[in-house]
């Protein structure tokens, strides 16, 4: 997740992020799947590394407020190195 982050925070400094348009109508879950990277696409990254491309991708394309999209990286990274559930809402009863 801080691999995303810093990817994200240098192409926004660099202004070398490419447009949304395409994301505009689309929900959450159609944004993640289409901003999977191929099998082999990056033929010399780790599975780690991959994944990592994928969560920059859609990171970017559904979350389009800057601060918002880096404060809910941060919260899931902080939820992992604690070693807490992957899921953030838990149901109460």
């Amino acid at each position: 997740m801080n691999e995303a982050r810093r990817e994200l925070f240098q192409g926004e400094c660099a202004g070398e992020l490419p447009q949304r348009e395409w994301a505009k109508d689309l929900t959450v879950q159609e944004i993640i799947l289409r901003s999977r990277p191929r099998e082999l696409e990056i033929d010399d990254v780790s599975g780690i590394a991959w994944y990592a491309i994928w969560l920059t991708r859609w990171a970017y394309f559904s979350l389009s407020d800057t601060v918002v999209r880096d404060r809910a990286l941060g919260l899931a990274l902080n939820i992992q190195t604690a070693g807490e559930s992957t899921t953030v809402f838990k149901r109460k009863g």
